[in-house]
């Protein structure tokens, strides 16, 4: 997992993910974030990768359960740190962008019940994938009998995105997604509630 930028980072680091009601969120062990100066503004960047939907052992329908629910406790803990860490120690900061392989959608009945992208929705960050068709949206293509799939996003508070633009690759079974980002003058607060 990496943060890059053609700006300095003001500040950088990586926190493990917590256990949360029995829940170990283990993708990637961690989430990465930077702080960058552009201009006189001030940005947040996160990068996290949520657990994956494989399942080694177990019941089929149990483990789904599990893996859902560890999606949303790694969000939940996301969001606290933005309140709790970023936003105590680092009040400058107001357009935040969050990215990177959610491994969770909209459009597959396994993922109905689950909160982990509309959390980030409710907290008022905005998803570049929204009003696209699925058509537009593939970042993990169908294989081995699943689907194709929107597993990955980039998400923003305080910046108006243009639609997200996927690139085939063979580098990853994950296509890269790009965006471009303005950031607004007239900054909101940033979320403030405190998710569990």
């Amino acid at each position: 997992m990496a943060i890059l930028g053609k700006e300095p980072a003001q500040a950088a680091w990586t926190e493990p993910w917590k256990s949360m009601e029995r829940m170990d969120p283990p993708r990637g062990r961690a989430f990465a974030f930077a702080w960058f100066k552009i201009g006189n503004k001030n940005i947040g960047v996160y990068s996290l990768h949520l657990k994956s939907n494989l399942i080694m052992h177990g019941n089929e329908e149990v483990e789904t359960a599990k893996n859902i629910r560890k999606r949303e406790v790694a969000t939940f803990q996301l969001l606290n740190h933005l309140r709790g860490i970023i936003a105590a120690a680092i009040p400058s900061i107001k357009t935040v962008i969050i990215g990177e392989d959610f491994n969770t959608n909209k459009d597959q009945p396994m993922f109905v019940s689950e909160r982990t992208l509309s959390t980030l929705t409710d907290a008022g960050f905005r998803n570049c994938m929204d009003g696209l068709p699925l058509v537009k949206r593939v970042t993990h293509p169908g294989s081995h009998g699943f689907p194709d799939a929107t597993f990955d996003y980039l998400f923003s508070v305080n910046a108006a995105s243009r639609p997200a633009l996927i690139t085939a690759s063979d580098v990853s079974d994950h296509y890269p997604v790009t965006c471009d980002f303005t950031i607004k003058g007239e900054n909101a607060p940033l979320p403030g509630q405190t998710y569990r």
